[in-house]
């Protein structure tokens, strides 16, 4: 009887059982799939979740027992048949009782996930991967090899949607072929600042008696003497710098003060970070060359031994993590996290107990790209400009064009940041330790005689001179 080619028949036949040569006792307990079934004792039955089965007794039966219905179930059509069919991964026992309260069989059901259209798909998808799918109660287990970390995710990923659920693939796949990947990142930032002051500044007191009466024009953000009273627009925080022109007249009371000042103060600065790593195809790696700072987190106090400070150290430096993972074709697939910190006193914190706590300057970059083996992306980029102007002078008498000059204060401030982040992937293989250069090849430290006289910090070695002969040329 074929039922869908999805019911298995079970046949339970007493002519079998009494016949000469039946099957040793030791074969009862195989677990049985279908064909024909020896009834008596205990008898082992695999299902798959939703699917059915047809047992055939030899003879009545008037009771079935099901011992967990959420497990399997039993559906008695007739005196002499009945189906079994799967609900939920597990084991149950279902027992068959005839009129006169014996047993007719007992049956071990199995219920577990059919797996063979799992195994089909990956043989089409993978064929050259040797996979082996497992139902274990709910879940699902995949076993064997890939060449590949990406053969394993496509493999998991189909048996995940197979179950609804990703949570119940058991990953037990070796990957044979796992390739390296190095990542080179370069963080390159410049910064340039530019400030200028031009002007006259009038400041004038006049005495009455006690009283002294002021007058006088100010700026719009004071330089003083020097730029260190500059505020930065791009990080709000005090610009260091040096001291401007000035020249002050006063008369010989010294009731009135005009201050020229004249200053002009260009920076540059450039930061740049090359840090390297490598890991296996699939692995997550960690690299940091910096150090920690100090930051206190709480204070307790007891009367006996006083206060304590809680510290928590905080890294700093240049940090890289990242996961490959190579695609076909030589494609890298890659989750990047750099950072390039640095401690600042901008920004710093400054306890009541004169404590001062550090900031941090952070370039930072977090995100997944797919790059080809040597190829280069721009990871992350910044351009940032700011311009700050200040006018401040004498009312009315700063208006008046061209002499107005001589009572009005200019002040000019710009700032521009321009940061990018590359990163280059390659599939590395290993070399011979001798093909491998060092930083320190060749270096050799001086002697006193070349520190002391000659100011060298190594040895120098001059090219050897070769002469001119004809080796390595073919002459007629």
């Amino acid at each position: 009887m074929s039922i869908g080619g999805k019911i298995g028949r079970i046949v339970l036949a007493a002519a079998i059982a009494c016949a000469p040569g039946a099957v040793p006792a030791q074969a009862a307990d195989a677990p049985v799939g279908g064909g024909m079934l020896h009834y008596g004792g205990s008898k082992q039955v695999e299902l798959g979740i939703g699917k059915s089965m047809v047992v055939e007794l030899p003879r009545d039966a008037s009771e079935v027992i099901v011992a967990d219905p959420k497990i399997a179930n039993a559906v008695v059509r007739s005196a002499r048949r009945a189906f079994l069919i799967g609900v939920a991964g597990g084991a149950t026992s279902i027992i068959f009782i005839d009129a006169q309260g014996q047993q007719i069989v007992a049956l071990d059901v199995v219920v577990a996930r059919d797996v063979g259209a799992l195994q089909a798909s990956l043989r089409t998808i993978l064929p050259e991967s040797p996979i082996d799918v497992r139902s274990v109660g709910d879940s699902i287990m995949v076993t064997g090899s890939v060449r590949s970390a990406q053969d394993a995710q496509t493999a998991v990923a189909l048996a995940g949607q197979f179950v609804g659920d990703p949570a119940k693939v058991i990953n037990s796949l070796a990957v044979t072929e796992r390739d390296q990947v190095l990542l080179k990142v370069t963080v390159a930032e410049v910064q340039r600042n530019i400030a200028k002051q031009l002007g006259i500044n009038w400041d004038a007191a006049y005495q009455i008696g006690t009283t002294i009466i002021g007058g006088g024009s100010n700026p719009g953000f004071a330089f003083g003497d020097a730029l260190a009273n500059i505020i930065d627009p791009t990080t709000g925080n005090v610009i260091a710098g040096g001291n401007g022109i000035g020249a002050a007249f006063q008369n010989s009371r010294g009731e009135g003060a005009v201050n020229l000042r004249a200053l002009e103060e260009n920076g540059v600065m450039r930061t740049l970070a090359e840090p390297n790593l490598t890991a296996i195809s699939g692995e997550t790696a960690q690299f940091l060359a910096g150090g920690e700072f100090p930051v206190p987190t709480g204070r307790t106090c007891t009367p006996d031994n006083g206060c304590n400070v809680s510290i928590e150290f905080k890294k700093f430096g240049v940090s890289l993590g990242f996961t490959p993972v190579v695609l076909t074709g030589g494609r890298i697939s890659l989750k990047v996290n750099t950072e390039v910190s640095e401690l600042s006193n901008e920004g710093a914190f400054t306890q009541t107990d004169g404590f001062t706590i550090p900031s941090l300057r952070v370039r930072r970059a977090d995100t997944t790209v797919e790059v080809p083996s040597g190829g280069a992306i721009a990871l992350a980029g910044m351009i940032q400009q700011s311009t700050r102007q200040a006018m401040a002078g004498i009312p009315g008498a700063k208006d008046i064009p061209i002499i107005g000059t001589l009572f009005r204060s200019r002040d000019f401030l710009k700032a521009e940041t321009e940061l990018v982040i590359f990163v280059t992937p390659y599939i590395a293989k290993a070399t011979r330790p001798d093909a491998m250069a060092r930083p320190d090849d060749g270096f050799i430290t001086s002697s006193d005689g070349e520190a002391y006289f000659l100011g060298r910090m190594n040895k120098v070695y001059g090219i050897r001179p070769t002469d001119a002969s004809q080796v390595g040329f073919i002459v007629d």
